[in-house]
């Protein structure tokens, strides 16, 4: 059986196959994460969004929990990863 590639660079390729990306906290004392919805950042950033090599939702990321300083100061910051669907 020959072998596909397949391809999941942009943010509508994630969202098609069922992708989560996350979100996490750069506070050294934090790393609390959330997931991000997709369809938000479609809207925000489009569709073809390339996620390969990433940095403007990780620099923009901003953590939710009130227990973080970057969060009370309102500092944004932090990193993603992507999670196959389960």
């Amino acid at each position: 059986m020959p072998k596909t590639t397949v391809s999941l660079s942009t943010l509508s390729e994630l969202q098609d196959a069922g992708y989560r990306i996350v979100g996490h906290c750069s506070h050294p004392y934090c790393g609390v994460g959330r997931t991000l919805k997709l369809g938000d950042l479609i809207e925000r950033l489009g569709p073809d969004y390339e996620v390969i090599n990433e940095t403007r939702i990780a620099r923009n990321f901003l953590c939710q929990s009130p227990q973080c300083e970057h969060a009370q100061r309102g500092q944004r910051g932090g990193s993603i990863t992507l999670h196959p669907p389960t």
